[in-house]
């Protein structure tokens, strides 16, 4: 059976759909007459109002954007998990948009949902926009909430990056570790990269390491694949510990490469706690990715207005 609509129930009132919408929301002076003529019909009809005419009379649209680089990462899920949980008990839908792995979409998808309206609030994952589009965005009423990344005109969600990367040095550096490296992300546009690789060199710093020089393998899709190069890479430079600040998926790709071509005695620590890593037996660096995200649809959401910053657990395993 067909569903009813907004049109349906303009077209048999004699009225325009932005006034059948305005009397479903409470929106506008209209006539009490016509206001109960139009919610009688809509009874007649089986009609039950939208979010898209909601956002026809407000001009604004109650869709919350979800922005990445990438939607298959150990990292997105684990946050995906936490953005849906708090979406089903809100109601309220959310898109999402794809800006490619080194983040080169970025600019052109918040200047459209800026321009046509997409979205009533935007979360952006592990990137940040220029500040000048953040503006833009709260000047028009768009909330904009960034994970990991950080901007005095967002609310921010991350977690303790700095406090990860120093306990995954200290950790590495309380045993063997001649040669330290770190396989690490675009620390220039992802804060939490920057961030992680400052707590590591602080722990390099502290231990008198850090005059002797480390390596350090820059990665840009944070996959399997660059584990593998990384491992590769490191062999020949001489590493003997290694810090993952890319996150575990690379450490496994590292874990999996060092194996097969039967080398031992490299030691490593990723950053996650994603799921296959107490198989791997891989030490780690926990975040509550989750309950990241079930904050940052809140704040998306209206319902937080806060910065929030949570905490990192060390879990130690056979690799470190």
């Amino acid at each position: 059976m067909k569903k009813t609509t907004i049109k349906d129930v303009a077209k048999k009132a004699g009225v325009s759909y932005v006034t059948v919408s305005k009397v479903f929301n409470n929106r506008g002076a209209i006539s009490e007459k016509t206001a109960e003529k139009i919610k009688k019909i809509g009874a007649e009809l089986n009609y039950t109002p939208d979010r898209a005419a909601r956002a026809l009379v407000s001009g604004k649209s109650e869709t919350i954007a979800v922005v990445s680089p990438e939607f298959a990462s150990a990292f997105t899920q684990l946050l995906f998990e936490g953005l849906q949980e708090s979406s089903l008990k809100s109601g309220k839908e959310m898109n999402f948009f794809a800006t490619g792995a080194t983040g080169e979409g970025l600019e052109h998808i918040i200047e459209s949902i800026y321009a046509e309206k997409k979205a009533g609030a935007v979360i952006v994952i592990s990137q940040c926009p220029e500040e000048a589009q953040i503006k833009k965005l709260k000047e028009a009423g768009i909330r904009v909430v960034l994970i990991e990344g950080k901007s005095e005109n967002a609310v921010c969600i991350s977690s303790d990056n700095i406090k990860g990367g120093y306990e995954a040095g200290m950790r590495l550096l309380s045993g063997k570790c001649r040669r330290p490296g770190i396989i690490v992300g675009d620390v220039k546009y992802i804060s939490s990269q920057s961030e992680r690789l400052a707590g590591f060199l602080k722990a390099l710093k502290e231990k008198g390491v850090l005059k002797n020089g480390y390596e350090t393998f820059e990665i840009r899709k944070h996959n399997f694949q660059d584990g593998k190069n990384a491992f590769n890479s490191f062999v020949e430079k001489g590493v003997d510990c290694v810090f993952s600040a890319a996150g575990d998926v690379p450490a496994y790709g590292f874990l999996f490469e060092a194996r097969k071509q039967r080398v031992s005695g490299i030691r490593i620590i990723g950053f996650d706690d994603a799921v296959m890593s107490e198989g791997m037996g891989l030490t780690t660096v926990k975040q509550y990715v989750k309950e990241m995200g079930m904050a940052a649809f809140d704040a998306a959401a209206g319902k937080e207005n806060t910065n929030l910053s949570f905490v990192t657990k060390l879990i130690t395993r056979e690799t470190a």
